[in-house]
Parts: C-alpha cells; sequence; structure tokens
C-alpha cells in the first residue's frame, strides 16, 4: 500500500498494487466489474471502494482507493483490556466502565451494520472476509471498510469471482459445506460474521469462547465450537464446562439486541435464511442503551497476589480476614500446647474447624485446581517462577508462530514504550501440543493478557 504524492488530485488516495503472482487478468476484470457497478454509499469514506485502475508500462499492477479514516484497525477494541498504547483520550472514549465509553462502542456498532446493510442494498456484493482486521476504526466511531478487492460479486443472478479468503473464527456453520464455491453464500454470511465482530466489540471476547462439558471439551478451536453450537446463552449452554466470566455481561445488554445474538448464534445457526440481516442490526443498534458492564476481571492496580481467576465464576477476593484469624487462632494452640491443659485441646480444634470452613466460604469452594496455578503471585505466574515483582498491570504477552514451535512470551513493561522479556512457554507444531496452546491461550485472553484471538 502506497501514499499518492502527486497528482494533487489523488493526494487523498492510496496505491495498491499486488505482487507480480497476484496482477491476473481475472483480478483485473473483477476490478472493472466492482469499478463498473459500485454499490450506492451515502459516505464514500466508509466502504474503500477501488476506483482507478493503474498500469506500469500497459501491464495491470493494482488500483487506486481513497485514504481509509481512522487510526487504528478494529482489534485494538474487540479485547478485554485495550493496550495502554492507544494513549487516554483513546482508553476514556472506548472505556466499557463508562456509560459513554459503552455508547461510542455502539456508535462503532451502528456505523459497521449500515455500512454492511448499504453493501447488501445493491444485491451485487459479500464481503466472505469481513473481520476486524478488515476495519479501520477513528476516534470518533467511524469505520472504514477495507480490502474490498477480495468480496464476492453477483453475475447473472450467479455469484462468481468466489472468494480468496475465509477466516473460520468468524465464517458460520455452512463453512464445512463450502469448498469454497461462491454460490452457497448469501448475505446471511456477511451477518452472522458481524454478529461475531459486534460481540466482541461491546463485551470484548468471542461469542463462543468457554469449554465444553464432557466429551466436547476436546474442542479447542473457535471454528468447532461454532460447528457445535456452544453460545452461552443458547439452547446448548448446559454442554458448558467453563464460561469466562465476561459472557455475564451480556445481561447487561438491550434484550432486543440480546434477541439479535440469540438468533443469530442459536436459533438460526444451522438456518442462514432465518438469521437478523445488517439491516435489522441496524434498526437494533439505533436506540442503544445499555447498563455500564461491570467487569469483574479489570487488573488490579497494586496487589496481583490478591487477585485469582476462576475459570467457573468470576474474580473473587481471597478472604485476609479470616486468613489473619486462623493465623491468630494458630499461634494460641501453640501457646497452649506448652503452657495450657489438654482440656482446651477439644475447644481450639472446634473453633479452628469453623475458621478454616469461615476461610474456605470467604476464598470460594470452586477455586480448582486449575485456577489456582492462575493465582497472580508476585514470583509465581502460571507455574512458571519468575525472580522479579511484576505488578498485573505491567505485564502483558504475544504469540510466535514458526514451522516448529509456537511460543507465548511474556513481557513487563518498563516505559510507555518500552519492554522486557521475562520468559516464554514453547509448545510443539503437534496435536496434542496444539491443545495445551489453545487452551492456555484462551485462559490469557479471559485474563486479558493477550489482545489478539488465537486459534489454532
Amino acid at each position: 500500500m502506497y501514499r499518492l504524492a502527486a497528482p494533487r488530485q489523488y493526494q487523498s488516495y492510496v496505491l495498491k498494487r499486488y505482487h507480480p503472482e497476484q496482477q491476473t487478468a481475472a483480478r483485473e476484470a473483477k476490478l472493472r466489474q466492482m469499478m463498473a457497478f459500485p454499490p450506492e454509499i451515502s459516505d464514500p469514506r466508509t466502504v474503500m471502494w477501488p476506483e482507478v485502475l493503474v498500469y506500469e508500462n500497459e501491464a495491470f499492477v493494482g488500483f487506486l482507493m481513497k485514504k481509509a479514516r481512522g487510526e487504528y484497525d478494529l482489534t485494538v477494541l474487540t479485547s478485554l483490556r485495550m493496550s495502554e498504547r492507544l494513549g487516554p483520550e483513546w482508553l476514556a472514549a472506548y472505556d466499557r466502565q463508562s456509560p459513554e465509553g459503552l455508547a461510542q462502542r455502539g456508535r462503532i456498532c451502528l456505523n459497521l451494520a449500515y455500512a454492511v446493510s448499504q453493501i447488501h442494498t445493491s444485491g451485487l456484493y459479500l464481503l466472505a472476509d469481513l473481520k476486524p482486521e478488515n476495519i479501520k476504526v477513528s476516534l470518533d466511531a467511524q469505520v472504514s471498510l477495507i480490502d474490498m478487492d477480495s468480496v464476492v460479486l453477483r453475475q447473472n443472478e450467479q455469484w462468481v469471482f468466489q472468494a480468496e479468503k475465509f477466516s473460520p473464527e468468524y465464517a458460520p456453520p455452512e463453512i464445512k459445506d463450502l469448498s469454497r464455491q461462491a454460490g452457497l453464500m448469501h448475505e446471511n454470511w456477511d451477518a452472522f460474521s458481524m454478529a461475531i465482530v459486534l460481540y466482541k466489540i461491546l463485551l470484548g471476547l468471542h461469542p463462543f469462547a468457554g469449554t465444553g462439558r464432557g466429551e466436547l471439551s476436546r474442542l479447542v478451536t473457535l471454528p468447532e465450537k461454532i460447528q457445535a453450537g456452544l453460545f452461552p446463552h443458547g439452547s446448548r449452554a448446559r454442554d458448558l464446562q467453563v464460561v469466562p466470566a465476561p459472557h455475564q455481561n451480556f445481561r447487561h445488554l438491550p434484550s432486543h439486541l440480546q434477541k439479535l445474538f440469540i438468533q443469530t448464534f442459536d436459533e438460526a445457526l444451522y438456518h442462514p435464511s432465518a438469521r437478523p440481516t445488517a439491516h435489522d442490526w441496524y434498526r437494533g443498534l439505533q436506540n442503544f442503551s445499555a447498563l455500564p458492564l461491570r467487569y469483574k476481571i479489570s487488573p488490579p492496580a497494586e496487589k496481583p497476589e490478591q487477585v485469582a481467576y476462576n475459570l467457573t465464576r468470576p474474580v473473587r477476593q481471597l478472604g485476609k480476614f479470616s486468613d489473619y484469624l486462623v493465623w491468630i487462632f494458630s499461634l494460641n494452640f501453640l501457646e497452649d500446647v506448652f503452657l495450657g491443659t489438654s482440656q482446651s485441646y477439644f475447644l481450639y480444634v472446634g473453633i479452628g474447624s469453623a475458621l478454616l470452613l469461615f476461610n474456605r466460604l470467604l476464598t470460594g469452594f470452586s477455586i480448582d485446581k486449575k485456577a489456582r496455578k492462575i493465582i497472580l503471585h508476585q514470583k509465581h505466574f502460571l507455574g512458571y517462577s519468575y525472580d522479579e515483582e511484576v505488578p498485573f498491570d505491567k505485564l502483558y504477552c504475544d504469540t510466535l508462530t514458526s514451522r516448529r514451535k509456537i511460543r507465548i512470551r511474556f513481557y513487563k513493561k518498563t516505559s510507555a514504550s518500552g519492554r522486557k522479556l521475562m520468559f516464554q512457554m514453547r509448545f510443539a507444531q503437534s496435536p496434542e501440543e496444539q491443545q495445551k496452546f489453545g487452551k492456555m491461550a484462551l485462559e490469557l485472553q479471559h485474563l486479558g493478557l493477550l489482545s489478539r484471538e488465537v486459534t489454532v
């Protein structure tokens, strides 16, 4: 992608130049068709449509389109925790904890639904690969759809120029019957993908994020869970063993939006023609009003050792008061062992049992072994020892994939732009290791430490 310095009338455009192997006659013909029949878009900056073909030595090399507005792609707003690199203005504008921030996210959803509905109104185009990476967003909630040259076209009542790529974690279940044949695709395909994006904008995680019960626990990737219909608010909710806590904020959304999500991800999951359209979503989002989403997973500011992440229930503060009572009891008991009488032993055993039960009630019965590993200590994190004290809000991670290994790298933020590598977790490129990686990546996403969706 190149910005244009001259001529002057094209300074607001960018050039998309294809690699030599992509400079084909079929691609040139597709772009000509798109330019001959553009959709009616009220705001040209909303959809970055091809406008001028570019040739070099009379050979097709690419096309010009208007420069997309928006500093970032939408992925910066689709995870639980926004990166501090966005700056205070962005963090405040899109804070889910505030009514204003949630309303601003609602405006993004409204503008996105409107843009997609306008493309569908023409009856000529499908996006096919709608995902946050293909959407630019600005501070004032404006969106720009990019990568439009990958759309599917309709010609003579048939879909032509088949989709070049799909993102399985945003594709509906019928992808399993689609051998990259456009004939099975309709506007409801885009509506399903868009609903996933909307869910992530509002709640911060994929609608099918969770762990199945029994045999379903073997389903690790998001596409597998979509195929199985494991939506936490649908008819198969009881088939989920682990439901990430942020899904609980679904109930704070307006009831009509909840119905649209349930219809898309559950009732009409296997019935594409019954799914809400992009225009249905646009109408439903016009009067967006929701309670501020009260996340229980917000990172602690000072004492990371007091926070535990429970994979089956929201974050729970460990009971410090009862800890002190147990310590006092223990000291008194030891004193009586050396100085007291045997009759007081039975009294202390009874009191001690009651205090231990009280402590258990405060800390929660459901903190299982897996969750205990994710209790954030200053010198212990996810089973990996580290000698330096690291506050939770200074910790983040990313992934690196090679042909032989997958790595999760943990960093400590040292400054606004600096970081220090703490340690790495390595997984081999084998089915067993990939399954371990998928589960670990999912847990890190729930904690807000891993910002992008990871699929295996």
